[in-house]
């Protein structure tokens, strides 16, 4: 496994040609979910997503998810995880 494919893993996606097809959005929300990650975890977020999903019938698009993160998890922090991160403390 080259480490680009390890980056890929860590973003979320399955390997490096898809991560450099993705939309800026669908990077964004993989940037925030990498950020965030001591907030939610992908799996939580994903079970949010497709319960919203499911609510609407219709997919969300990226752009739509990333509004959803950043007024839920960044704003509200309605989840109140405590999850152990490996992320440093404070600004970036």
């Amino acid at each position: 496994m080259n480490a680009q494919h390890v980056i890929a893993n860590i973003a979320g996606f399955d390997k490096w040609g898809t991560l450099i097809k993705v939309s800026a959005s669908e990077l964004e929300l993989a940037k925030l979910l990498f950020e965030h990650q001591d907030k939610i975890d992908l799996i939580s977020w994903n079970f949010y997503i497709g319960d919203a999903q499911s609510m609407n019938e219709d997919e969300l698009a990226a752009e739509i998810q990333v509004e959803i993160f950043k007024q839920v998890v960044i704003e509200d922090n309605i989840f109140e995880m405590v999850i152990d991160s490996y992320l440093i403390k404070g600004d970036y």
